[in-house]
């Protein structure tokens, strides 16, 4: 009677405990698989930090960029500004020597037209002074009669002969004096058309230099341009990243929500397989007792352990021995009894799972491994 009543315990027994195997299995799968996925983020959170840093650099490293460019082209427009009044100044200059040239022309003129009149009027006042004389003597010489008329042709051609003496002598300084005059002249000319030349080369340099200046302002201006687009994109880039930040926020929550439900979850598994080593216990310690034939029945299951196994069912093989075996081998039925005893009471006790200080890391979704049997 003892070994058919030890038989569909041991079949029970190896059963559960391949569930329990399983369970231990899943538990384990689904511990490694949590472990992964908070390796995996860590990994991604100090990825996302350093590469939050790195735009952080590279914004500082813009805007630098731009202050320093700011400064330069401020020093650029303060030279620009000196050199633009450098030029107004020596334009001032050249006019002012211009307007100078020119009145001292105008002047050298005006004394050519004075000299020329007063020349002019001393010839007049000459001439009609000979004039005046050689009517004196004419009027003396009629006068005189016979023996005179001799001498005073003699006298006239000698105011004659002295008259044209002194107009040669004033032609020869008037010309000396136009000759001069002109040489001044030409000399302001030659001055004036070079302080014109030089104020003309002045004028296309500074030209030049303003035009230079100009292509470089064009160009800093679209340097800026593009670094004001670059941290533009830049601000754009960071927006998506806080963005991406955000949505992985958001899923890191759900994660250890989910975690949370698995914790659980492995709460209520963990009870259920303490209620169920319990109860396997007793059945073992009920199973190992001598019994009468009306003790030897199982004992039917009540509905407070059906409940507390959560739905998990084993279905109880039944074992039919043949009657003709049973007196041969009750001596070894018995032997076979001691022998399950030994081992009942050899196995230890079902091994715990994790300690009571362990916490189930955060998962989000399970992995397809765990749901191996």
């Amino acid at each position: 009677m003892g070994a058919k009543k030890m038989a569909p315990v041991s079949s029970e027994r190896q059963r559960w405990d391949r569930t329990y195997n399983n369970l231990v299995y899943l538990l384990r799968t689904q511990q490694i698989h949590l472990e992964t996925l908070l390796k995996e983020r860590n990994l991604l959170e100090r990825r996302i930090k350093t590469q939050h840093e790195w735009w952080a650099s590279v914004v500082r490293a813009a805007e630098d960029q731009i202050f320093q460019m700011k400064c330069d082209m401020a020093i650029e427009d303060g030279v620009r500004s000196l050199q633009a009044a450098k030029s107004d100044l020596l334009a001032g200059s050249a006019q002012g020597e211009t307007a100078r040239l020119k009145l001292m022309l105008d002047y050298a003129e005006n004394e050519l037209a004075e000299d020329h009149k007063n020349y002019l009027d001393a010839l007049h006042q000459k001439t009609s002074q000979s004039k005046d004389l050689s009517e004196r003597d004419s009027t003396r010489s009629s006068k005189k009669k016979g023996f005179e008329a001799g001498e005073g042709v003699v006298i006239v051609d000698t105011h004659s002969d002295v008259l044209k003496s002194e107009i040669q002598l004033l032609g020869a300084e008037n010309e000396k004096l136009s000759l001069k005059k002109t040489a001044e002249v030409s000399g302001l000319l030659l001055e004036k058309d070079f302080v014109c030349h030089q104020l003309k080369t002045l004028e296309s340099d500074y030209a030049d230099k303003l035009r230079r200046k100009a292509d470089e302002v064009d160009k800093a201006n679209e340097k800026i341009t593009n670094l004001v687009a670059r941290m533009e994109e830049l601000q754009s880039t960071n927006s998506e990243k806080d963005k991406t930040i955000k949505a992985l926020e958001s899923e890191i929550a759900k994660m250890e929500a989910d975690a949370g439900a698995q914790r659980n979850e492995l709460s209520r598994v963990n009870k259920e397989l303490e209620t169920f080593r319990k109860s396997r216990d007793a059945a073992a310690t009920l199973s190992l007792r001598p019994r009468s034939p009306e003790s030897s029945r199982p004992p039917p299951r009540s509905k407070n352990n059906d409940k507390s196994r959560s739905g998990i069912q084993v279905k109880k093989e039944q074992f039919h021995p043949k009657e003709s075996n049973h007196a041969s081998r009750s001596e070894k039925g018995s032997r076979g009894i001691k022998r399950e005893t030994t081992d009942v009471n050899t196995i230890p006790g079902t091994p715990k799972l994790f300690s009571s200080s362990f916490k189930a890391p955060k998962l989000k979704h399970p992995s397809p491994s765990i749901y191996r049997t």
